[in-house]
């Protein structure tokens, strides 16, 4: 990945009740992975909180 200083990403999504646990597994390994990806390219995140 390139390098991805001074840059933000931001992450966000929402489920149904009715997701099936096999599309939220998939779902949480690929932020997993592009969480990873983009803080070993020097980024930053964005974090959505509503309460």
């Amino acid at each position: 990945m390139a390098n991805l200083e001074k840059e933000f990403i931001l992450i966000a999504g929402s489920i149904s009740k009715k997701t099936e646990k096999a599309s939220i597994d998939l779902a949480h390994d690929f932020t997993h992975a592009v969480t990873k990806s983009v803080l070993a390219a020097k980024g930053g995140l964005v974090v959505y909180v509503r309460a």
